[in-house]
Order: structure tokens, then C-alpha cells, then sequence
């Protein structure tokens, strides 16, 4: 038989949460010992013997994390925020306190968000300089001629730089019930800026109405994640990511 130790410190010396943290996990019923739910910290366990997970993951294997989300507008990508729901509120029953989001969408963006304790390939997959693109569906109100694309295509200057080389492709052009010109399109960045995609149309005199991010460097959004919902990524998923961050 194995040392007997509180749950409650248990956790926190494995699991990289707080006393206080793990306190609130126990209560929620989040943590199981042995497949039974414990909501009470001061229970004696046996920590070479007994099977303490939390959100079904064992404490052990709790190492690299990945989540795929599917963003619904009206939520923010950060962990707190006093004025808006964040995405980690569409994760109420993962332990959240190491995760960070890879490459943020802006509170009215939706679409695939990447969620990642894992600093060193997030910074990777972000860096312009492994030209790792991220595809988004987007909505423009204004015209877009052949003059307009090539700049967009060939860097625009926004604020107090000038933007990467681009991708751009028509999709569909329809009009609103006020017979304003809609053009549906597909674009690609490497970059990351604040506000980027829409302060390049903005520049060309075209207002984005709406943004959907589908795809960063070969993963692609599942099309089985319905808006609001996420899951943990799989191996060949991950596998993917690293690929493109390692320039294979």
C-alpha cells in the first residue's frame, strides 16, 4: 500500500492548481478517485495506487494539452474578463488554469480557435516566419476589382506597417436588401496583427461584415464541431501542427 495523502493536496502538488483551485474542482465534481466523484478535499487517498483524474483525465497523464473550439461571436479569447464571456466559459468542466489561446479572434469573430498549454508551438505556429497560413470566410460589403485583390494580395499598408503577402479568392457576389454589393471570399494570412483582416479591407474601402476562421496550416475546423462546441485535438491533429511548425 502506497503514502496516504489529502485529496485536495494531492491535486495541487500534480496537477499544477492551487489549493484553492483544487478546492473549487472537488466541489464541482470535476475529480474522481477510482471512478467515484469526491467532493471533499481532507479524503485520504493512496497516491501509488489509486486513480485520481479530473475532467476524466488522469492526474499523471495530465501533461501537453490541445483543444480544437468552434468560437461563436460574443465571447473573448482570454482566460478572464470583467466585461464579456470568455471561450473558457464554453469549457466549464476543463481545468483551464495553464491553458492560453493560439492566435486570438476578435470578440465578433467565429470560427477555429486553438486551445494549448503548450507555449513553445503556439509561439511557432504564430510566427510569420514559419509562413504557417490561417484561412478565413469572410463577408465584405464594397467592390472588389482586379486593383483592389492585387493590393490586398501584395501587402497593404495599415497603421505603421505594411502586411505580408496575402491570399485571396472570390467566392460569391450577392446584394443586400438594401442592393449594396456582398462579396463572399476566402482569405489567407500568416500573420496575426490586431484587427488585421478588417483594417486590410478597410483600407480598400470595404467593411467586413463578417469573419470565420476554418483552418490554421493543414488542420482544418471538423466540420462535426458545431458552433460553441470544442473537444480535445487527436494525436494525427496534433502531429499535423508540429509538421508545419517544424517546416516538414
Amino acid at each position: 500500500m502506497g503514502t496516504k495523502v489529502r485529496l485536495d493536496r494531492f491535486i495541487s502538488n500534480h496537477s499544477k492548481m492551487t489549493r484553492t483551485e483544487a478546492s473549487k474542482a472537488l466541489k464541482s465534481g470535476k475529480v474522481t478517485v477510482n471512478g467515484d466523484i469526491i467532493k471533499a478535499g481532507d479524503v485520504k487517498i493512496d497516491e501509488e495506487n489509486d486513480k485520481i483524474c479530473i475532467d476524466g483525465v488522469e492526474i499523471c497523464d495530465i501533461g501537453e494539452r490541445w483543444y480544437v473550439l468552434n468560437k461563436p461571436a460574443g465571447y473573448v479569447c482570454a482566460n478572464e474578463d470583467k466585461h464579456h464571456k470568455t471561450v473558457f466559459d464554453l469549457m466549464p468542466n476543463v481545468v483551464s488554469k495553464d491553458l492560453f489561446v493560439v492566435g486570438r479572434l476578435d470578440i465578433d469573430t467565429e470560427g477555429m480557435v486553438l486551445i494549448t498549454n503548450n507555449g513553445n508551438l503556439a509561439h511557432e505556429i504564430l510566427s510569420p516566419k514559419k509562413h504557417i497560413w490561417k484561412d478565413y470566410l469572410v463577408k465584405v460589403k464594397g467592390v472588389l476589382d482586379t486593383e483592389k485583390l492585387s493590393l490586398f494580395e501584395n501587402g497593404i499598408q495599415i497603421d505603421d506597417y505594411i502586411t505580408c503577402k496575402a491570399k485571396i479568392t472570390v467566392l460569391e457576389e450577392q446584394k443586400d436588401e438594401n442592393g449594396e454589393l456582398i462579396t463572399n471570399c476566402r482569405v489567407s494570412i500568416r500573420e496575426g496583427k490586431f484587427h488585421q483582416i478588417k483594417k486590410m479591407f478597410a483600407a480598400l474601402d470595404c467593411e467586413v461584415i463578417y469573419l470565420f476562421r476554418e483552418k490554421m496550416g493543414d488542420f482544418m475546423l471538423p466540420l462535426e464541431l458545431e458552433i460553441g462546441n470544442f473537444r480535445q485535438m487527436t494525436e494525427e491533429e496534433i502531429k499535423l501542427l508540429y509538421i508545419k511548425a517544424n517546416g516538414e
